[in-house]
């Protein structure tokens, strides 16, 4: 982003005004330009330290400026060509614009012929934000020009805030896809230096992609290939404009819908690995052998080991204790296996994932938050889950199933975990060929198999097993407690990612499973058929509220009348009042975390309170009024009106807390 300070050098200006947060003036590079030929003025505004104006897309918040140009007759204004701005992010909220100095472009053609002095004026009305308030500016300019028959000589700074205006390039323009939420977006390799990724890409509108995050681009052979969120607003665009910077060009694209361009994987998009394949390989191995000594996956483990010591000394049981580890070693590859299997095939479907990669979606978090529970309550012995048991089973096919689904519980309680050694493996492996990352997922796999399988194969090992005894039975009722606290642990998730109606179906569902324990207690066949219906209707459940798409709460307002607020202010009843703005990013950063806060809803209509909205979007003088009538120039605004006292102002960055704690105090 190219910014130029404002200097007294070739710079032809006119009379600067002087704003609030700004200064602003009309400047052109020379006063004549050319007879006939078209030429630049800019608007530049010279913003006070912490303040920003914005570019034609603003983003989640604000508008770009507007110029109503009075011009002698002939003379006619162009549309305003935006320098390439900065990205500036408040909480969840992104903005695009300038801060310090801001340049807004406009080609100036003048009539055939003219040779006298001319007086251009506009007016000039832009919005300015810092991180507590927006306050729209506006200043009466005027630039005097005359035309010559000799060319003028071109300011050089000026010149350079030209050049960084993007180009409009319409030859091979490049495509993108909408994949799962996901916009790939590839750019042609022909038109630009591939050298080094964009530096800067900037979307044009809201149409396609989301301002969350920023894009992040992979080198392929067809040219860069970008990757971002698909907006909210997104329907079913054919095209979508945006700027982008390549080295030290700036172009202007639409990129062509095209439903045949492939996503390309990540391999590509992070920097040469610092490891090999081999070590990677003895780290997934040294990692999956220290998962079993993570508190989720210690009490499946423990168990496992638990038979072997019952039966230590029985030599007729050491052959049926290999081939049950064997059966459970087999279950833990295969469960691994199927893991990278998925990663693969959602990779070369687009998507960006690693380990743990289910733990985004609450419905798993849900079934694993009640495995957890039904783990926890097998080993308090609640009941009894065939798949986890202290006594080495028979030597029949059903044993050796019931050990490798021992396995797959193994695995599927470790998926919240990481254990060290993990994440360098892992982070090699989804970044190569799926043969490596098969190989790396089996060695993990091996790594956590591993403990129970040496113990069961080689006999000195057992030398270090401690003896059996009633302690074995107390020590499995402790290890209930590290499986309640994971699932404690996996419902504050579940909260946090699909909010507390999702919370309650889940504890719906642990109601329901305890009915079933109740009643299916010492029959089987009844448990099992409970255990169906139970995972059926919670199953249902779920669908439903995943249906609910209903929008987040909000207040109850009224919009803005002084003559109502004076009527309630007469009664003495309580009112509060907040002035904001959809350009306001503020404003709407308090809107999502205070004022559409439960408590802060509930403390408002506990106490009567009328809540009247002063929206400020486009101009109202009655608010522009009130604004005045307490201090401001812009907004947000809070004002509370307290039964039987004076008005209080809020700050203008609020908490829940705040709010809640005034309305008690008065």
């Amino acid at each position: 982003m190219l910014l130029l300070p404002l200097h007294a050098q070739a710079w032809h200006k006119g009379t600067a005004q002087r704003t609030d947060h700004s200064t602003a003036q009309l400047i052109t590079s020379s006063a004549t330009y050319e007879q006939s030929q078209i030429f630049w003025v800019a608007l530049h505004l010279d913003l006070d330290e912490g303040w920003h104006s914005y570019w034609h897309y603003a983003g989640d918040s604000g508008f770009a400026p507007t110029l109503h140009w009075t011009l002698p007759e002939g003379y006619t204004a162009s549309a305003i060509h935006y320098p390439l701005p900065h990205r500036y992010e408040l909480s969840e909220l992104i903005t695009y614009g300038y801060s310090d100095d801001a340049y807004y472009l406009v080609r100036i053609t003048p009539p055939h012929g003219v040779s006298h002095v001319d007086h251009l004026k506009v007016r000039a009305e832009w919005l300015v934000c810092n991180a507590e308030q927006c306050v729209p500016e506006s200043a009466e300019l005027a630039l005097d020009v005359a035309a010559s028959t000799i060319p003028p000589t071109t300011d050089a700074d000026f010149t350079k805030i030209i050049a960084s205006i993007p180009k409009p390039h319409n030859d091979a323009p490049p495509h993108f896809r909408i994949l799962n939420q996901e916009v790939i977006l590839q750019l042609p390799r022909s038109f630009y230096d591939a050298r080094t990724p964009p530096t800067a890409f900037f979307p044009s509108d809201d149409s396609v992609i989301s301002n969350h995050p920023a894009i992040t681009w992979i080198d392929t052979k067809e040219g860069w290939q970008g990757r971002a969120l698909l907006s909210k607003t997104a329907k079913q665009p054919q095209r979508f404009p945006f700027v982008v910077q390549l080295g030290d060009t700036i172009l202007e694209l639409r990129a062509q819908h095209d439903e045949r361009l492939t996503p390309a994987h990540n391999a590509t998009s992070v920097p040469a690995p610092s490891i090999t394949w081999i070590i990677a390989v003895l780290l997934a191995f040294g990692g999956g052998t220290l998962l079993n000594f993570m508190p989720c996956v210690l009490p499946i483990l423990s168990l496992k080991i638990f038979s072997l010591i019952k039966h230590q000394h029985d030599p007729n049981a050491r052959r049926e204790s290999i081939r049950h580890a064997l059966a459970y070693t087999g279950g833990v590859v295969a469960s691994f296996l199927i893991i990278a299997a998925t990663l693969l095939a959602l990779r070369s479907a687009g998507h960006a994932l690693g380990w743990g990669f289910q733990l985004q979606h609450p419905l798993f978090i849900a079934l694993l938050a009640w495995l957890m529970l039904m783990v926890g309550w097998n080993l308090s012995g609640l009941f009894h889950l065939p798949s986890i048991t202290l006594s080495g089973g028979a030597s029949t096919t059903s044993s050796y199933r019931t050990s490798a689904m021992t396995g797959l519980l193994a695995v599927v309680v470790a998926t919240p975990c990481t254990a060290p050694l993990m994440a360098p493996a892992l982070g090699f492996a989804l970044t190569q060929s799926p043969f490596i990352v098969l190989m790396i997922f089996t060695a993990l796999a091996l790594g956590m198999a591993a403990p129970f399988l040496l113990i069961s194969t080689i006999p000195a090992l057992g030398r270090f097993l401690p003896k059996s005894g009633a302690w074995m039975q107390r020590f499995k009722e402790f290890l209930a407690f590290p499986m309640y606290a994971t699932s404690a642990w996996l419902l504050w998730v579940l909260a946090r990612q699909a909010g507390l109606d999702a919370l309650a179906l889940w504890l719906a569902l642990a109601i329901l499973s305890a009915f079933w324990l109740w009643l299916g207690h010492g029959n089987n066949h009844t448990m099992r058929t409970w255990g169906g219906l139970s995972l059926s209707l919670f199953s249902i459940l779920w669908l439903l509220h995943s249906m609910d798409n209903t929008a987040p709460a909000t207040l109850n307002a009224t919009p803005y009348n002084a003559e109502q607020l004076e009527a309630w202010r007469a009664k003495d009843e309580p009112v509060f009042i907040y002035a904001t703005a959809d350009w306001c990013i503020t404003c709407k950063y308090n809107e999502r975390t205070t004022l559409r806060d439960s408590a802060v809803q509930h403390a408002l209509t506990q106490r009567k309170v009328h809540v009247m909205v002063a929206d400020w979007t486009r101009h109202d003088a009655s608010i522009t009024t009130f604004l005045q009538q307490h201090g401001r120039a812009g907004v947000p605004l809070y004002v509370y009106y307290p039964p039987h006292a004076d008005a209080v102002v809020l700050p203008q960055i609020i908490t829940p807390s705040s709010i809640v704690g005034l309305l008690e105090a008065l």
